[in-house]
C-alpha cells in the first residue's frame, strides 16, 4: 500500500470516527447486512417518493399535506444510512471503499439538493 493511500485512509479514519478492525475478525456477512440495508431504504424512498406519494395518492383522492416533511424525512434517513455504511467499509477497510466513497458524496449531494427543494415547496 503507498504512502499517499495509508494517509488517505488515515484521514478519513478521522474524518469518520473509526478505528479499523482486524480484517480476520470483520465478518463478510455484516458488509452485505449494511449493503443489502442501504438498497432497501433507497429502493423504498424512491418509491414512495416517485411513484406513490405524486401520482397512486391522489389518483384514489388522498390528498396528503404532510408529503414534504415525510420525503425530507426519508432523505435525511437515507443520507444517515450512507454515512453507516461508509463507516462500516472504512472499519473493515473494504477494498471497493473509495468507489463507494465517490459515488456516496455524489449521492449525498443530489440528496441534499432533494431536502432543499421540497424545503422550498412547504
Amino acid at each position: 500500500m503507498s504512502t499517499i493511500s495509508t494517509r488517505l485512509d488515515h484521514f478519513m479514519d478521522y474524518i469518520l470516527f473509526v478505528t479499523p478492525m482486524n480484517l480476520s475478525s470483520a465478518p463478510p456477512q455484516a458488509t452485505e447486512d449494511a449493503f443489502s440495508f442501504l438498497l432497501l431504504l433507497s429502493g423504498t424512498r424512491c418509491v414512495l417518493q416517485y411513484i406513490l406519494l405524486p401520482f397512486v395518492l391522489p389518483l384514489v383522492g388522498i390528498a396528503i399535506d404532510a408529503t414534504a416533511p415525510l420525503l425530507i424525512g426519508f432523505n435525511v434517513l437515507a443520507i444517515l444510512s450512507i454515512v453507516f455504511s461508509l463507516r462500516h467499509f472504512w472499519r473493515i477497510r473494504f477494498g471497493h471503499r473509495w468507489v463507494y466513497f465517490l459515488v456516496s458524496v455524489a449521492v449525498i449531494f443530489l440528496l441534499g439538493l432533494l431536502i432543499r427543494f421540497d424545503l422550498q415547496m412547504q
